[in-house]
């Protein structure tokens, strides 16, 4: 191998290091995810609740039964994309396709095409998280109101909706790049990406970042479904009680 931190090991080595690594962080990851058993189940059996709720017409089983699935996976997603990029860079490293010595610092044109290719699948599924968040609004419990307030459906989801828009549009151009390998290309979308979310409203911030599980729990069961049967529920804004 050359260059300074080049290993000297075969192809094949590289190839059963590469599956070793691979398997450890595979068996890693399942062993996280075993304890959601009871979320998939809730899945499949999941029966339809008898009220839709007021702001996006879906029955208010998909809120008990599938979002938590659906926010699970795009979890688990970023996780594997987080330890692919991780695993990825390190193996560029130790190949001297990567080179962090005295500036400028250098990529190889494989280097920049993989982690676009990364990247994009990154870009992807942040635009489906901030899709998942424009439901997770109804999970709100910072105010007076339970639920999808006026500045939550004026201010916040159209600004959802705004996100969800670049991020598609970053990863267009990120997969574009894997035959363009640019790096400003990549440095382009990312900086336009965080520009754009640090315009997300807080609250929203708040949202995205909190347990589901314990919002399903504690703010919406507790709250709004308390009481209540199927073809009695309570519309999915409702006031705290004090």
């Amino acid at each position: 191998m050359a260059g300074s931190y080049g290993l000297p090991l075969s192809p094949l080595l590289w190839r059963l290091l590469i599956l070793f690594v691979a398997l450890v962080l595979g068996l890693l990851i399942a062993m996280g995810e075993t304890g959601r058993w009871d979320l998939i189940l809730r899945f499949i059996y999941q029966a339809p609740y008898g009220r839709n709720d007021p702001l996006f017409g879906k029955d208010i089983g998909f809120y008990l039964f599938s979002l938590p699935v659906y926010v699970a996976v795009k979890n688990w997603l970023l996780w594997i994309l987080l330890l692919a990029t991780l695993m990825a860079g390190s193996i560029y490293f130790l190949h001297d396709d990567i080179s962090l010595d005295p500036p400028p610092w250098r990529f190889s044109s494989a280097a920049i095409a993989h982690g676009s290719a990364l990247l994009g699948l990154y870009f992807a599924v942040k635009a489906w998280s901030y899709a998942l968040d424009r439901y997770l609004m109804l999970y709100n419990d910072s105010g007076v109101v339970v639920g999808a307030g006026y500045a939550d459906v004026h201010v916040e989801l159209p600004a959802l909706w705004l996100l969800i828009l670049l991020a598609a549009v970053a990863a267009i151009a990120v997969w574009v790049n894997v035959r363009q390998r640019t790096l400003r290309l990549l440095i382009a979308a990312l900086f336009w990406c965080s520009a754009a979310r640090s315009y997300l409203p807080k609250s929203s911030l708040r949202c995205s970042n909190a347990s589901l599980s314990s919002r399903t729990s504690c703010s919406w069961r507790r709250r709004t479904f308390s009481g209540t049967s199927p073809s009695r529920g309570k519309p999915i804004t409702s006031v705290k009680s004090r």
